[in-house]
């Protein structure tokens, strides 16, 4: 048995993907969907507006859209997919095949389509802060409680079924699992061999009248914990381009009001529409279970005055405007400033001038 977080466990124990230990090479193909008496396979209803998804319980309750954003298409079929809620995977290998020296620098690992799903119950909002004006929006509440999803849509390249989700259109394929067993359905079947494969105790294969039941499959991890939501001043063509820069500038100025990383605290963007208008935030979340604190500390007090969360922007500021990229002509970012705290494929999208302008603005 071997243990991970749920938040690299679903994405290192996700079906086909290669998991090393011990001095084997071990290939996950199954994963746990319950019995028939206690299924964890559910259906849920996924908004392809705004981050809502809900588990479906009663048929007959009346709807006319999604509860939160009011969308219709909320109620199409296509927005219904089957989910499990990932706590355990299995590999069953032959123990030759499985054997590596495990001296190799280079490993196999698979590619996943992921999605994050942040739901916000008006309920937990324990204050906020807002101006609007016809020259700015700018804004922040905090959340005592908020359900982050993060869902594992299958391997990343491979196409189904299109699924629009949070404002975002996906093709995910999903993964195509035993009902009975949970056994992963191969990708690509190699000559020869059958066509559907199932765990050795699965009733498909101990009794002859069992009828084949696959599945796809989305999985699915739930964190609850208090976050800080911030709407910014961000045009629908540009948001792509500003609100990563708006991340990095945050992590920045994170980092030096805290005194170093802050692992804990991770920024993610979200959309939806607020009375018929799309609105982009940037929501901060706190990754430990039920929250630290640490977010609630930033937002006390009158921004006016001064609190946590206005600091950090001027912090950010501070290092932005010293930083000795200023002085290289041609060069607008380095790994002292906005590069060393966002994922490699948003590079292109980071501009230190950018980041710049927008905390002038707001503070």
């Amino acid at each position: 048995e071997y243990l991970r977080p749920a938040s690299s466990a679903i994405r290192e124990f996700a079906p086909f993907n290669t998991f090393y230990a011990e001095g084997h090479k071990l290939r996950v193909s199954q994963i746990d969907v319950g019995s028939r008496a206690r299924p964890l396979l559910e259906q849920w209803r996924l908004c392809p507006q705004c981050h809502h998804a809900a588990r479906v319980v009663d048929e007959t309750a009346p709807l006319s859209g999604c509860p939160r954003c009011d969308s219709p298409r909320y109620l199409d079929q296509g927005q219904r997919r089957w989910m499990v809620h990932f706590r355990q995977a299995w590999s069953a290998m032959d123990l030759m095949e499985a054997s590596t020296a495990d001296d190799t620098e280079e490993r196999d690992s698979e590619s996943y389509t992921m999605a994050e799903l942040i739901d916000f119950e008006p309920e937990d909002q324990r204050g906020g802060w807002l101006v609007e004006n016809e020259e700015l929006v700018f804004g922040y509440e905090l959340f005592a409680r908020i359900r982050l999803r993060e869902l594992n849509l299958g391997p990343l390249g491979d196409r189904g079924d299109p699924l629009d989700l949070a404002g975002r259109a996906f093709a995910p394929r999903g993964f195509v699992v035993c009902r009975d067993c949970g056994k992963v359905q191969p990708r690509r079947p190699r000559p020869g061999s059958p066509q559907t494969e199932h765990a050795p105790y699965c009733r498909v294969r101990t009794s002859p009248r069992a009828r084949e039941e696959l599945e796809t499959v989305f999985l699915h991890r739930e964190l609850r914990s208090e976050a800080i939501r911030l709407v910014l001043p961000v045009s629908n063509h540009r948001f792509e381009r500003l609100l990563p820069t708006a991340s990095a500038a945050l992590q920045l100025g994170l980092r030096r009001k805290l005194h170093g990383q802050v692992p804990h605290l991770r920024i993610t963007t979200a959309t939806e529409a607020v009375d018929g208008v799309q609105r982009h935030f940037l929501v901060i979340y706190d990754t430990v279970p039920g929250g630290t604190g640490t977010l609630a500390e930033l937002v006390r007090g009158d921004p006016v005055q001064g609190c946590g969360l206005i600091e950090v922007m001027e912090l950010a500021l501070a290092h932005l405007r010293s930083c000795s990229c200023v002085e290289q002509e041609g060069v607008d970012g380095c790994y002292r400033c906005l590069f060393a705290y966002q994922a490699a494929h948003e590079l292109p999208n980071l501009s230190r001038r950018t980041a710049v302008e927008l905390l002038e603005r707001l503070l």
